[in-house]
């Protein structure tokens, strides 16, 4: 058979079955059910709980991209790209608002605001008017001498901290220069507006609000009566329509022709939309309705990273060579450094000791600790919830710095310096290396996780600080179990970054968890990109070809 007739034959197959097929739902709440955590926060559309399917399929979401939440100990949590974590405090369904708190603030009296709030196009959320952004600057060596009184638990040493409403930071002076961090947060503006900004640390507890009603894609749907859903293997919209079908844009009313069913326009009613359409039909009889073979994913996906004796490196890592949607956003590689791949983790940089793929267990350490037991950026090794579990042959140490109360020198006491500030006042805490009950007097604290048996070597003096810190932990990653599923039926394991779940990269397309085609030979190389493909990586450019039935 010639290309041309094969082409018209695949043409006229898609546009026979491409609407002819549509499932029929309830459509009621059955299908996009609502969910309840213990929080009392109700889950419902356009949200959805993270584990929740509609009956259709295991891969279509019903509600808006990136609004899949999870429940954790009676909190719901919203992920987003960047892969930080907020509480979710209240839905509002009416006003089309959610009330979120940063998951690295809550529980503490002085919290260490750690990173930045970005939206974007893909979250689909905005601000309100009911926020206003704070401005941090963190470890200031040097500041004008008008200020009024820094953050007190937030000093370190000589250093000094301090937090503006955005639009009051004090001009002629460069903050960015003498500070070492810079963070933007939002919170409530009735917060500060009452004279509450220097008890930042209930502030930030009360948490911001977003509001969804810029997700104008979903918007068209439902002008249209339906209800917004998505594929998880595909970036576009799907509509659940009240006659019990789904669509790819709207639901304007159907012309039901025999066994299948056509979608039609008022716009098309016209002799010349008429003489467009026929001029559309030849392009697409006449060229090619694929500009590409298989789903470029699938190759780019399948070289692994190598560096040093840790070989055979993929998902859920991604990063140096490796595109993002080939692992999970919380598992970037970064490069190989002494024959060590290093890693970033919650904003973080680890080294990569050791790397056990089968029983999924990651030894990491962090570089900072490597050159200074007193690192510039004082945070915690927190890693744990969704990403990975701690393992029971571990316990947490404790690091505090700038003490100032008044006792003999303890033991567990230990210097070092920041920037070539020396520091005379830290200390090594934990249940073998109490400090009196003085944690409270102290301007900083962090926890890293050591073995239980190199706890008991430091308290014997029989280690070093630096020497166990250098060692690092093992930590068990959780996010890949639908992964060996898609290995074993040939398929390349990747994440989608819309969805927030795994996906399966196969030959011909993208699969939520396997390859519907037989195993494949591997692939030694991605194949050249060509310019028509997307960016979303897709290959296989399946042209859905909607034929429009024109009356009267």
């Amino acid at each position: 058979m010639s290309q041309s007739p094969r082409r018209l034959l695949v043409f006229l197959s898609v546009f026979l079955l491409s609407e002819a097929n549509g499932i029929p739902v309830n459509y009621s709440s059955t299908i996009c059910p609502p969910y309840n955590c213990t929080n009392g926060v109700n889950i419902s559309y356009p949200f959805w709980h993270i584990d929740s399917k509609t009956s259709w399929s295991s891969s279509i979401f019903c509600g808006y991209p990136g609004f899949g939440l999870n429940c954790s100990d009676g909190e719901i949590i919203l992920r987003l790209p960047n892969d930080d974590e907020y509480y979710v405090k209240n839905i509002d369904y009416t006003e089309y608002t959610l009330t979120l708190v940063d998951i690295d603030v809550t529980n503490q009296t002085c919290p260490r605001v750690q990173h930045n709030l970005t939206l974007d196009d893909v979250t689909l959320l905005n601000y309100t008017e009911s926020d206003l952004n704070l401005t941090f600057f963190f470890n200031c060596s040097s500041y004008p001498s008008s200020l009024s009184l820094p953050l007190e638990c937030l000093g370190f040493g000589t250093k000094r901290s301090y937090v503006f409403e955005v639009g009051q930071v004090p001009e002629g002076f460069d903050w960015y220069e003498n500070c070492e961090d810079n963070v933007v947060v939002p919170v409530m503006r009735t917060a500060i507006e009452s004279g509450r900004i220097n008890g930042f640390g209930g502030v930030l507890q009360e948490g911001f609000q977003l509001d969804w009603r810029a997700a104008r894609n979903c918007g068209v749907c439902e002008n249209s009566g339906g209800l917004c859903g998505y594929k998880d293997t595909a970036d576009n919209f799907l509509c659940f329509c009240p006659d019990g079908t789904r669509r790819s844009g709207n639901c304007y009313d159907l012309l039901q022709l025999g066994f299948f069913k056509f979608q039609m326009h008022p716009l098309l009613f016209s002799s010349s939309s008429f003489l467009v359409l026929c001029i559309f039909f030849i392009i697409f009889h006449v060229f090619p309705l694929c500009l590409c073979d298989g789903d470029e994913r699938f190759s780019r996906c399948t070289p692994e990273f190598d560096c040093g004796n840790i070989t055979g490196i993929g998902y859920p890592f991604w990063g140096n060579g490796r595109p993002k949607y080939c692992g999970h956003p919380g598992f970037e590689l970064l490069d190989c450094q002494k024959d060590y791949p290093t890693t970033r983790i919650r904003g973080l940089e680890y080294r990569v000791m050791e790397l056990n793929p089968v029983n999924q267990i990651l030894r990491i350490a962090r570089t900072d600790f490597m050159e200074n037991i007193c690192p510039p950026k004082l945070a915690n090794s927190t890693l744990y919830g969704n990403l990975f579990d701690s393992l029971p042959s571990y316990m947490n140490l404790y690091l505090y710095y700038g003490c100032n109360f008044s006792l003999p020198l303890l033991p567990n006491r230990f210097t070092c310096s920041i920037n070539d500030v020396p520091y005379e006042d830290a200390y090594v805490g934990s249940e073998v290396f109490p400090i009196e009950g003085n944690e409270g007097t102290c301007n900083v604290s962090i926890e890293v996780p050591i073995l239980k048996t190199d706890m008991v070597l430091l308290a014997e003096f029989a280690v070093s600080l630096a020497g166990v810190l250098g060692k690092g932990f093992e930590v068990r990653w959780k996010v890949d179990a639908p992964c060996t599923v898609c290995k074993d039926s040939g398929g390349r394991c990747g994440y989608d970054l819309i969805s927030k779940q795994p996906t399966c990269f196969c030959p011909d397309q993208s699969y939520a968890s396997t390859c519907s085609t037989p195993r494949p030979t591997p692939v030694a190389a991605p194949a050249p990109k060509s310019e028509f493909e997307s960016e979303s990586g897709s290959g296989t450019c399946p042209l859905f070809i909607l034929f429009i039935v024109l009356v009267g």
